[in-house]
């Protein structure tokens, strides 16, 4: 998503399991350890459902521009 400071910043989002198990907390922990500084979310977005096309792919141009709603400007 678009950022004042840095031009644009990494956004995860997240569509938890079945079992529903996530600690957004130990996710930030394994992405400190195996990313790169740039390369780390600064914030994590847990939706219910990720958008899929046809194929079962995740629409990223659709969780792109549901961000981009949110971003004040």
């Amino acid at each position: 998503v678009p950022n004042e400071d840095w031009g644009e910043i990494a956004v995860a989002v997240i569509e938890p399991t079945a079992s529903g198990a996530l600690d957004v907390d130990d996710l930030a922990n394994l992405c400190e350890r195996k990313l790169a500084p740039l390369q780390r979310p600064r914030s994590f977005e847990i939706w219910s459902q990720l958008p899929r096309g046809h194929g079962g792919k995740v629409s990223r141009r659709f969780v792109r521009d549901r961000l981009l709603m949110k971003v004040p400007g």
